[in-house]
């Protein structure tokens, strides 16, 4: 690559002219000295958090350009890229036309080390990672850039057990294709009160007012519901399995306690009354 590291401030300038050196350009100058350091060091997530903190301080292509730089030091092209594409995009103003030059000869440079996967994702909605870095939510929509080498991609979802595979890329490959399909491992339950007062729980848990829905594991669950003021409270034992959906309403099976023992939320955060006396916080 033939884009140079971006020095950080010179010293004297903070110690020449303090007064013109507010404090935003400051840590600007702190973070990028130590960036540069880090990166001579060749610690290159330590130089990219101290770029990402000048960039912070002061957004400018000089942090980007560097940070571009480490991630292309860990043989991360995809993202040495996008950090490049971003420094051209948002801060052209503070390139020269070299370093403009430079900065889209080291993109073309690194696109053609890419290889490109294209994902089988099930459900299309999962959340995908690359060497344990998510992914933005659409980058299974179109084929993922790899560089060169093995390299870890994984899927999770609510309601599915996560998965992940390794595979080995090569420069330009571009029909390489993986299967990442996810097993449910949790069931679906929707449940509504007549009341939107009503106080419900899920295994002695509170978990919200009127209406709740979620994924619960497999097995049997106690749902109980109270609405303030009333005499009566319900209850019923659902089973739920791995991939199913399905809905409770208040009233149709299960069991309605009255009486003055009847269970509720008590206003010490438990649930209480004749049927038991456990734990129940409510939001």
């Amino acid at each position: 690559m033939v884009l140079a590291l971006a020095a950080p401030l010179p010293t004297s300038l903070a110690f020449a002219q303090p007064a013109d050196v507010g404090e935003g350009e400051a840590a600007y100058k702190t973070h990028m000295q130590n960036g540069v350091k880090l990166y001579q060091e060749k610690n290159w997530q330590g130089a990219i958090a101290e770029f990402e903190a000048a960039y912070k301080a002061k957004p400018k292509a000089s942090p980007l350009v560097n940070i571009a730089l480490s991630y292309k030091s860990l043989f991360d092209y995809p993202r040495a890229i996008r950090v490049l594409e971003d420094a051209l995009g948002k801060h052209a103003d503070s390139l020269t036309a070299g370093d403009k030059k430079a900065a889209e000869d080291a993109i073309t440079e690194m696109k053609a080390l890419l290889g490109y996967v294209t994902l089988e994702l099930s459900p299309p909605s999962a959340t995908v990672t690359v060497d344990g870095n998510e992914l933005p939510k659409d980058a299974a929509q179109k084929p993922i850039p790899l560089g060169p080498g093995t390299h870890r991609i994984g899927a999770r979802a609510d309601g599915y057990g996560p998965r992940e595979e390794s595979i080995t890329v090569a420069s330009g490959e571009k029909d390489r294709k993986l299967s990442l399909k996810l097993l449910p491992d949790k069931g679906y339950v929707t449940i509504r009160a007549v009341d939107p007062k009503t106080a419900i729980a899920v295994d002695q848990k509170g978990v919200g007012y009127g209406a709740w829905a979620g994924f619960l594991s497999p097995g049997t669950h106690l749902v109980q519901m109270y609405t303030p003021g009333s005499s009566s409270s319900y209850s019923i034992q659902v089973v739920v399995a791995a991939g199913r959906s399905q809905e409770v309403k208040e009233g149709l099976g299960g069991t309605v306690t009255t009486g003055p023992g009847i269970a509720r939320p008590g206003d010490d955060g438990h649930w209480v009354g004749a049927q038991r006396c456990l734990p129940v916080t409510f939001p």
